[in-house]
């Protein structure tokens, strides 16, 4: 049985409990009071009055009061019924009202109460995002619900910091296992040079400069790809301002070389301030997002790249006419990296459809 149904059943107890001993007594002392004044004694007093009377005026006056005596008489049981109906009448009206004012007392009480509970299952099955509204409720219930909506919101505050905790870490160990598998080609590489010297030493006079040349610019751009990866990954950023346009427009010239299929256009507004970035990492988040929406487009399609400011601001709008969406069914993206990198440098990404909104702070 549901507690508002219990609390009911104790309230009409209670109210029996209060009306019944009342409506008793009331019916009783009325009952006594009017055969108190219907005593036969009393007819007889005002009979011998009327027949020893000294004078005509007292005899008038006693006939007056039998006269009047013996028609309460005549209506003591009409009267008396009358008031033990009215008695049961009120107590049953004083019932009622005390149902009805108890019950929506009961609801006021109950009505918060079951929205925590079902807050509280919500919790326990892992959503986080329940709040609840307590106006109207008592004061202890809105301590109560003020109580469970600081709990939610921290338990959200530190899920998702552990979340971010665990995805930086990821992504710390997977650059350290990159690095090292990028450094680690860089040794056989300049052995296997060094042996095509050997074999080779007369074929071409140059020959040995130009694997000299050829061996030291493979491993400079390991070492240096290898570093930018390790530096984005551990968030360990230079910002300084640049004009995001700029940048908006390298990532897209390069991407209209590699895949000529796609129709890329840029269209900006005027007066776009300059943005407080690292330009390594933030063209390697865009460049990441640009191409893998290029991909979800079969490498063939329209994709328009917008940037204008709004207000302390510079937003980004990246769409396409692909019809994958950036997010899967249970809402997780393959740009979690990217996403960080932005985060770094305190913007935000919004992600709707096949629809990117990347918002940065100005300086």
């Amino acid at each position: 049985m549901r507690i508002q149904y219990r609390l009911l059943l104790g309230l009409i107890g209670i109210i029996l409990i209060s009306i019944l001993p009342f409506t008793v007594f009331s019916v009783k002392l009325v009952s006594e009071s009017i055969d108190l004044w219907a005593q036969k004694d009393i007819e007889n007093t005002l009979e011998e009055a009327i027949r020893y009377a000294p004078s005509t005026e007292h005899y008038d006056k006693a006939k007056e009061a039998l006269k009047i005596y013996r028609q309460l008489q005549a209506i003591k049981s009409p009267l008396k019924q009358q008031i033990i109906n009215y008695s049961i009448l009120l107590s049953l009206i004083v019932f009622f009202i005390s149902i009805f004012l108890g019950w929506a007392f009961i609801i006021w009480i109950v009505k918060p109460l079951r929205a925590l509970t079902k807050a509280t299952r919500d919790v326990s099955s892992g959503n986080l995002l329940t709040n609840l509204e307590a106006q109207g409720s008592p004061l202890e219930i809105k301590r109560l619900v003020k109580a469970f909506n600081q709990m939610t919101n921290s338990l959200k505050t530190n899920q998702d910091e552990l979340r971010d905790v665990i995805r930086k870490r990821t992504w710390q160990e997977a650059s350290m296992v990159l690095s090292h598998g990028i450094k680690k080609p860089s040794t056989p590489t300049r052995i296997l040079v060094e042996r095509i010297k050997e074999r080779y030493p007369d074929k071409t006079p140059d020959i040995s400069e130009i694997l000299d040349e050829a061996s030291q610019f493979i491993i400079e751009e390991m070492d240096k790809l290898t570093d930018e990866f390790s530096q984005v990954v551990s968030n360990n950023l230079t910002q300084t301002p640049h004009d995001i346009v700029i940048l908006l427009e390298e990532i897209l010239e390069g991407c209209a070389t590699a895949y000529p299929q796609i129709n890329l256009k840029l269209k900006f507004g005027e007066n776009i301030p300059r943005v407080l970035i690292d330009w390594k990492a933030m063209n390697m988040a865009l460049s990441s997002i640009i191409q893998y929406r290029i991909e979800c487009l079969d490498k063939n399609g329209d994709m328009n790249v917008g940037c204008y400011a709004a207000g302390n601001d510079v937003v980004i709008e990246i769409s396409d006419a692909g019809k994958t969406s950036y997010k899967d069914s249970e809402g997780n993206t393959k740009l979690d990296i990217c996403q960080d990198i932005i985060n770094t440098h305190h913007g935000s990404v919004e992600l709707q459809g096949n629809a990117c909104k990347i918002v940065l702070p100005v300086l």
